[in-house]
């Protein structure tokens, strides 16, 4: 199983990245962006980045987000119940 970056707009052909997001489920290698780049892929409210494990068949599941190399996953805490 190959690991890829999938990438949902929320809106058809919104551009961030110099690339034309879809509303359809696109698939990029995981190199295909630098870690700049993958940081506002993942900070854009417009689009939904995730990792999938992607099998022979084409068949992909998520595994997680994308984090850029020598950075971990942004944590926010929600506001406590009052």
């Amino acid at each position: 199983m190959a690991q890829k970056i999938r990438i949902i707009a929320k809106r058809e052909g919104f551009r961030r990245c110099g690339v034309a997001h879809s509303e359809t489920p696109t698939l990029h290698d995981v190199g295909a962006f630098t870690s700049d780049q993958l940081e506002a892929l993942k900070g854009d409210g417009m689009l939904v980045v995730d990792v999938v494990e992607v099998d022979d068949d084409g068949n992909a599941q998520v595994v997680g987000v994308p984090v850029a190399e020598g950075r971990s996953d942004r944590q926010t805490k929600k506001n406590p119940a009052k």
